[in-house]
């Protein structure tokens, strides 16, 4: 069965993954957009599992523009504090997620190298910016 989540408005969307992971456990999304490529291209099919992710992993994160998988950058120890994410291709963080937003875990190996890639380009820009050395 196909269910068209880009028809549905972003909360919409994350009630009905939210609910499909809690009753089965895993969930199957076709990804759309570019941001996570060459490790999620456009078009690839992809199984979320109903876990918490941990720092590298991809997750499947609610936002208020919609489902987003991107890449978990910093997962707050023992549930409290919020989740930092970004996508594989961006050049800033993801505005900061309440443990609810975060829906699954791809369920994909953990890519250490792609973390660490990801995380010194995030990083580093947060760093200029707090230095002053913007664009």
């Amino acid at each position: 069965m196909t269910l068209p989540l880009a028809s549905l408005d972003s909360l919409h969307s994350a009630q009905l993954v939210r609910s499909l992971l809690h009753e089965f456990g895993a969930v199957t999304l076709r990804v759309s957009g570019r941001c996570m490529e060459p490790v999620l291209a456009e078009g690839t099919v992809v199984s979320i599992l109903a876990r918490r992710p941990r720092p590298g992993e991809v997750a499947l994160c609610a936002t208020d523009a919609g489902l987003r998988l991107h890449r978990v950058l910093w997962a707050p120890p023992l549930g409290r504090g919020r989740f930092r994410t970004c996508a594989d291709r961006a050049w800033a963080l993801d505005h900061p997620l309440e443990p609810e937003r975060v829906l699954g875990t791809l369920d994909r190996p953990f890519a250490p190298l792609r973390f660490l890639l990801t995380l010194w380009t995030a990083g580093g820009l947060w760093l200029r910016g707090r230095l002053g050395y913007g664009w």
